[in-house]
């Protein structure tokens, strides 16, 4: 009896192929490499705000002090000036506790952990609230500390006041919504249904 040459025999048929293994999903690795550069510009920028009155005493000195030699009042410009320095050294406290629990978030994320995923949020939801906060109380004593300084430098007058004040309010938001960027960015893919699904 012939074979038929268009009969494909059952022993030559492909074995059938295992179902593909969903691959796990790259964002928590890059995420967690982002949370370290984070933490350490964190660590870094909280250090600075906490050296903060030194720096500030060493750049404002001659600016009192010509001011005081011309016979002006620096009381309004060096309160601004403190309460300014104030809020940062309560931000860089903030900033350098948030760095830690970011960088423990983003160890976990490396380890494809669902911890790391649920600090992530949380830092997230710290950061931003704070961030606006932090703006928002310092916005004034900002204003208060560009405008006396104009005054004090000979450089004042309405226009120049009106100018200050609206820089001060200008580098505030701007720094806030900077700052609020990457937490935003965060709280969105760390939300992802594929990214805690690869999650463990």
């Amino acid at each position: 009896m012939t074979e038929n040459p268009y009969q494909t025999s059952e022993t030559h048929a492909a074995p059938p192929q295992p179902p593909a293994l969903d691959a796990k999903s790259s964002v928590p690795k890059v995420f967690a490499i982002i949370h370290f550069v984070y933490a350490v510009l964190g660590l870094l920028t909280g250090a600075a705000a906490l050296a903060n009155p030194i720096l500030t005493g060493i750049t404002t000195k001659p600016i009192i002090e010509a001011a005081q030699n011309a016979g002006k009042s620096t009381a309004a410009y060096e309160a601004a000036v403190s309460e300014v320095t104030r809020y940062g050294m309560i931000n860089g406290v903030i900033q350098f506790i948030l760095a830690i629990l970011l960088a423990i978030a983003g160890f976990n994320l490396l380890k494809y952990r669902l911890k790391g995923a649920q600090l992530s949020k949380l830092w997230a939801l710290i950061r931003i609230p704070v961030a606006i906060m932090i703006g928002t109380l310092s916005m004034g004593a900002t204003k208060a500390m560009m405008v006396t300084q104009a005054e004090l430098m000979d450089t004042g007058g309405e226009a120049m006041s009106g100018m200050m004040n609206m820089m001060g309010t200008f580098s505030v938001i701007i720094n806030v919504i900077f700052v609020c960027i990457y937490p935003v960015i965060t709280l969105t893919f760390m939300t992802r249904k594929k990214v805690l699904a690869s999650l463990k």
